[in-house]
């Protein structure tokens, strides 16, 4: 990671809660057009050069690059984003996701994009089980935290790599 930039990068991960009830109750249809405008309020609320990604189901990722405060920023624009309903066939719902975020400085040369989104992903997860409105950092005591298994942590970083990888 660090000998293509040289600079930080982020890794905002995102998970819609309760996704799977908007398919269960009102059809995949919906379930898919909700898709659809939740990357659209994600590609308009980065910045030119940032990348979003959708990595499987409800999940997505956005990658920052530049700054930590840079990567900051975005996380609460993206969280900012969410603050309003989606209207899909004339019914609004609220769909507020969790969101974790990870960073790689400079001075850590060893850090592997495998890494930094297990790291985006601990947090996320963090985030999901306090209910937590906004954006969770991570922090090396979040691989402490029951609930999050070795399992669940290595079937998720089984999948973003898959998608592109960072």
């Amino acid at each position: 990671v660090r000998e293509r930039h040289g600079t930080a990068i982020g890794v905002i991960a995102l998970d819609l809660n309760d996704f799977k009830l908007v398919n269960d109750t009102l059809g995949h249809p919906v379930g898919d057009a909700l898709l659809v405008d939740v990357a659209d309020r994600l590609v308009h609320s980065v910045r030119p050069g940032d990348t979003v990604a959708r990595v499987g189901g409800d999940e997505f990722s956005v990658l920052v690059e530049g700054s930590a405060d840079a990567a900051h920023l975005i996380g609460y624009r993206l969280a900012e984003a969410f603050d309003s309903p989606f209207v899909l066939n004339g019914q609004e719902l609220s769909m507020p996701p969790s969101f974790g975020l990870a960073i790689a400085e400079p001075d850590e040369p060893d850090m592997t994009a495998d890494e930094l989104l297990r790291r985006a992903d601990t947090a996320m997860y963090a985030a999901k089980r306090a209910r937590l409105r906004g954006v969770q950092t991570y922090s090396p005591e979040m691989n402490l935290l029951p609930g999050v298994t070795d399992a669940e942590l290595a079937g998720r970083a089984a999948i973003s790599p898959a998608a592109g990888g960072v």
